[in-house]
């Protein structure tokens, strides 16, 4: 089970590793988002996630490919990214974003109050 992935006061908070995101990793925090995800459903409580991205420095295209699959296999209302750093890779999210279709739901924030506030906003 991961211990990047943590349910806090209706959010859940999901951190990088220091080592940064890898395939391994990402699996890892699906089974414990799932396992979230199933509790927060029996409550009907929304699932917010907020996505702490500031120990990612790359993002090879396994690593993109298993992100693209735990976001096809979640039910969530919204997701917040924070802490992206390179240009490349905040464009590289944005693009990910468009492809599925989830602009509304997925959004990116400089900073993590701003993307709790939004997480929040009803």
């Amino acid at each position: 089970m991961s211990d990047r992935v943590q349910l806090r006061n209706g959010i859940i908070y999901q951190e990088d590793s220091e080592k940064g995101i890898t395939i391994e990793s990402l699996k890892q925090d699906l089974e414990r988002l799932l396992e979230i995800q199933a509790e927060l459903k029996k409550q009907k409580a929304p699932f917010y996630l907020l996505y702490n991205a500031g120990n990612t420095r790359t993002a090879d295209s396994g690593v993109r490919a298993q992100a693209i699959y735990n976001m096809s296999r979640l039910q969530y209302n919204r997701v917040a990214v924070f802490g992206i750093k390179s240009i490349y890779l905040k464009q590289m999210a944005k693009f990910i974003i468009m492809g599925l279709g989830k602009q509304k739901k997925i959004r990116i924030f400089k900073t993590k109050e701003q993307a709790e506030k939004w997480l929040r906003e009803d």
